[in-house]
């Protein structure tokens, strides 16, 4: 397996993650504290996630457990995943769990419908 590669870019008020390669629940979880670490350490307000280049394996559990984590500081932003349209389904349940938790969270399959939907 390949290893997960995780990147970001800061842009004004914006975060821009983008991550690939092979990702389970123990690379999903270091991806998601180095995003709430540049989250506390940067003023944003924006967050786009590019998964797209990944290819992500979790249980249904455990993906319930990461959206049931999100830190304070997570909660605040309006957050846009960009997912293959394979994986739409999962991403939708994802979607409407972390709704449920008051996050500003959607996915999308198009980078450029996630980025109008940002502003």
């Amino acid at each position: 397996m390949t290893k997960s590669l995780f990147r970001h870019k800061i842009d004004g008020n914006s975060l821009r993650i983008s991550y690939s390669g092979v990702v389970l629940h123990k690379e999903m979880v270091e991806i998601m504290e180095g995003i709430y670490t540049l989250l506390r350490d940067n003023y944003v307000d924006k967050l786009l996630i590019d998964a797209r280049e990944s290819e992500v394996f979790l249980e249904f559990r455990e993906a319930l457990d990461l959206a049931s984590g999100h830190p304070a500081e997570f909660q605040k932003i309006k957050t846009a995943v960009v997912e293959n349209k394979e994986k739409e389904a999962q991403y939708k349940l994802y979607e409407m769990f972390v709704k449920n938790r008051d996050l500003n969270l959607r996915f999308f399959t198009k980078l450029e419908e996630a980025e109008h939907w940002l502003g």
